[in-house]
């Protein structure tokens, strides 16, 4: 399925990922308010590359998502505070 970028379609995406997202964060950081915050990163960053992601089935979409989160994790956490303050303005 190909992804027309609106408003119902990122719901879509939504629905589908948060809850396994954030699961998946708060097993490998072990802390709740870190699951939350790399939720909201991760999807900034996902809606900054919008252009990037239409092209992108489900499947890719949840892959892209989950390799975001990841990279987000490797972070010291000073840098992710920082970089959450930039860009989700």
């Amino acid at each position: 399925m190909r992804l027309r970028w609106d408003e119902d379609a990122f719901q879509s995406i939504y629905d589908a990922t948060a809850r396994p997202l954030w699961a998946y964060l708060l097993r490998v950081s072990g802390r709740r308010d870190v699951a939350d915050d790399l939720v909201q990163e991760t999807y900034c960053r996902f809606l900054g590359r919008r252009d990037n992601v239409l092209a992108m089935n489900e499947a890719e979409t949840r892959s892209y998502l989950f390799r975001i989160a990841t990279n987000l994790l490797r972070r010291p956490l000073a840098a992710r505070r920082e970089l959450s303050r930039r860009r989700c303005r």
